[in-house]
């Protein structure tokens, strides 16, 4: 009797070890929308921003990953990666930067929702 308590005891306590399982989004993880937000295909990286604003400030890797694509060659991932920050809000403060810099992108698309991210992230009206 005490050795099938102490081995039902090991059982449970060796389920309580596993690792927090991963975060996953749209049935994929983070991990895997960050390394799509460097696909080939354009509409890949734009999906991959899209869906990780809806990941916000939950995931660490989510506000760097959409700041770096703001540097995107298509300016539809730049304005879908400004809108992502624009959904997450004052939590994307390490974008402002990046974000005043597309102020003065070539696309107006990009430039007038960069306007937006920063009056939203900021609180002040840029």
């Amino acid at each position: 009797m005490r050795f099938s308590m102490l081995l039902l005891s090991l059982i449970l306590l060796a389920g309580c070890s596993r690792p927090p399982s991963m975060t996953t989004v749209h049935g994929k993880t983070v991990e895997h929308w960050v390394s799509a937000l460097s696909d080939k295909d354009a509409k890949c990286r734009r999906k991959a921003a899209q869906v990780l604003g809806n990941v916000g400030a939950s995931d660490p890797t989510a506000i760097p990953a959409l700041t770096a694509a703001l540097r995107d060659r298509d300016p539809q991932v730049r304005a879908e990666s400004v809108l992502s920050l624009l959904k997450i809000g004052p939590a994307a403060k390490d974008a402002v930067a990046a974000l005043t810099a597309l102020r003065n992108d070539r696309d107006v698309t990009v430039r007038t929702y960069a306007a937006k991210a920063l009056d939203r992230i900021t609180g002040s009206g840029n």
